[in-house]
């Protein structure tokens, strides 16, 4: 449903996921913080029009974060490299991120290690809550055995 909505939503990354070699998508990341911040959900690994995995996304920051926001995430692995050395990492993120969010308006930026090094695209949809983000944040991702 996450993925429909995106789609449906941000022009572009339809014909990003047709190009993508998986994705992963976690909808209804909940991030809540008042100096320290935390952020945790989970989500499904898609390859081709099947769910192969799922996983779940914890992160922890610092910085200039008040507030509690839900969104949701998109991974797109742009080549079978990127996505194989996702699937048998820990999966480790480290970077810097701006988050605003009113209500249901919200906008976020910011850059990643996975960005640097790899050919993996993040987007961030559906953002909803009240939160203004301006921190340093690692998030990892681990592999939900079901």
């Amino acid at each position: 449903t996450a993925l429909v909505d995106l789609y449906a939503t941000i022009p572009g990354t339809a014909e990003l996921g047709a190009n993508a070699q998986g994705i992963l998508v976690i909808p209804r990341i909940r991030r809540a913080g008042f100096w320290f911040s935390g952020a945790y959900g989970e989500g499904a690994l898609i390859i081709g029009p099947a769910k192969v995995d799922y996983y779940s996304m914890s992160a922890a920051g610092f910085g200039f974060t008040f507030g509690a926001a839900e969104y949701n995430q998109a991974l797109f692995f742009m080549n079978s490299d990127a996505l194989r050395d996702f699937r048998v990492s820990d999966g480790w993120s480290l970077g810097a991120r701006g988050q605003v969010v009113v209500s249901d308006q919200g906008a976020a930026a910011g850059i990643t290690s996975t960005q640097i090094n790899r050919p993996i695209q993040e987007v961030v949809f559906g953002q909803r809550g009240l939160i203004a983000d301006a921190s340093f944040v690692g998030a990892k991702y681990n592999r939900i055995v079901r």
